[in-house]
């Protein structure tokens, strides 16, 4: 008769330990390598102040930080509209960083309508200009109107200083607060692609 005791078996001893695997080949380049880009969206419609201070045509987007001494492509399309307030301003826009720049140049086309629910823009502009951080007043005479939409279409190319790592985006500014606050359209962007 077979007892249970017997149909289990006493585990053998451990055997010798095998030879240590080959080295495995190199990773990808990382997301910071020549050919990364980086692509941004504003979150949503996004309120801005009705002030004439700085303000970001991406606000509530978090930019990505160039590298120390690397060269990028930049290009953003951005729309703000405003529906209230007659207060006669003009509008200037700016690149800006938050590092060090050792060099840039970008294009900058821009329009601007009353009707911010119409494509036919009542005024258009294009300039090349090779600064950081300098206003330039691409938007023309002042306007009194109560209703606005501003775009821009940005293309460039960045080289960071040595030491200068930091963000690289476009800003605007009002010449007199407008007496309305202007909004994001949803879907502005901004992309920057690493060249070397």
């Amino acid at each position: 008769m077979t007892t249970l005791s017997s149909l289990f078996v006493s585990p053998g001893s451990t055997g010798p330990t095998g030879s240590v695997g080959g080295t495995g080949s190199a990773g990808a380049t990382g997301p910071t390598g020549a050919g990364y880009a980086s692509i941004i969206r504003t979150p949503g419609a996004t309120g801005l102040a009705n002030v004439n201070t700085l303000q970001e045509w991406l606000k509530g987007a978090t930019y990505p930080t160039l590298e120390n001494g690397s060269t990028y492509k930049f290009s953003f399309v951005c729309k703000i509209t405003r529906s209230a307030g007659t207060t006669s301003h003009t509008t200037s826009i700016r690149m800006h960083t938050t590092g060090t720049v050792a060099s840039i140049v970008w294009a900058v086309t821009v329009t601007q309508a009353q009707d911010i629910t119409s494509v036919p823009s009542s005024f258009a502009n294009e300039d090349v200009y090779n600064d950081i951080d300098v206003d330039h007043s691409e938007y023309g005479n002042a306007i009194i109107w109560s209703t606005e939409m501003n775009s821009i279409w940005i293309e460039g190319v960045v080289t960071m200083g040595a030491s200068g790592a930091g963000a690289v985006y476009p800003e605007f500014i009002f010449s007199a607060a407008p007496g309305g606050a202007p909004v994001t359209l949803v879907g502005n962007f901004g992309e920057w692609k690493r060249l070397a």
